[in-house]
């Protein structure tokens, strides 16, 4: 998917956060301290879909009147993160629907990637079935944007009751990872690179995101990922890095929200977010 000039010998230039950003660590302790309290404002309640201890989803009902329930599915490069510290994005999803939720899944390599995908789609089930009237929302980010498209791509059910799916600052092309620091943890197969890379996008609308300061793969897979169906759109955040976005989107007014509105009502979107700096 990412032409070869892009690829270069050094895919950590591209991959390693903690080293190109400088204030990766603040950021990271700062997702933890803005979910504080989160369970408590929206009622959040704990729902296991699995026996492993981190098979759970966490749901609440909302205050918004559209039949719609988004669902956060946070990113770490599929080794990494917690839902737990993602919570702070579900205060600004909760606008949007009469639900709002959030997924936990197993981390590589303990399991495969075969395993996580799985656990989205049974996540995912299980959120549906306690809002039967609703659809859902997938909200990925990073890692968590390829497995919400995953999902889709391996659940004709699933699509069925989503809504539509945003992606944010997502990685679909696993080849670039598998060249990467990541490889030594992940330890991805040829076999795994060839059926988990996203190539095209499941029949179900889909909003590909990322920020203007993205580094470049992020935003050449995001591009042709959006050639590949009709009802793709495609968006760029002002000021925005791989671990800021999310703040951007969902903080200090949660600029992103109205846009998700707008998309899912099939009325005209921007194609780029202008956000003050995070």
């Amino acid at each position: 998917m990412i032409p070869s000039e892009v690829l270069l010998d050094q895919p950590d230039c591209w991959l390693k956060f903690s080293a190109i950003l400088p204030d990766f660590h603040a950021l990271q302790a700062r997702m933890a301290l803005d979910s504080a309290g989160v369970v408590e404002s929206l009622g959040l309640e704990r729902a296991a879909y699995g026996n492993d201890p981190r098979q759970w989803v966490e749901l609440a009902k909302a205050p918004g009147k559209a039949q719609l329930v988004p669902v956060m599915i946070h990113g770490g490069y599929w080794r990494a993160l917690r839902a737990e510290d993602h919570r702070f994005v579900l205060t600004a999803l909760a606008q949007m629907g009469y639900g709002v939720a959030n997924v936990e899944y197993r981390l590589m390599p303990g399991a495969r990637m075969d395993d996580l995908v799985q656990d989205t789609v049974a996540g995912l089930r299980r959120i549906a079935a306690s809002f039967p009237a609703a659809r859902l929302v997938p909200v990925g980010h990073s890692a968590g944007a390829h497995l919400a498209l995953a999902a889709l791509h391996r659940d004709g059910e699933l699509r069925a009751s989503t809504a539509g799916v945003v992606a944010i600052s997502g990685i679909y092309d696993l080849s670039l990872v598998a060249r990467s620091f990541l490889q030594d943890e992940l330890a991805l197969t040829g076999d795994e690179v060839a059926r988990l890379s996203i190539t095209s996008l499941p029949d179900v609308p889909t909003l590909l995101i990322t920020g203007s300061a993205e580094t470049e793969p992020f935003q050449i897979q995001a591009d042709a990922l959006a050639t590949t169906r009709r009802n793709a759109r495609r968006i760029r955040v002002s000021r925005c890095h791989h671990m800021n976005i999310l703040h951007a989107c969902f903080s200090a007014g949660a600029p992103l929200v109205p846009v998700l509105h707008d998309w899912l009502s099939d009325r005209p979107i921007p194609q780029t977010i202008e956000v003050s700096a995070p």
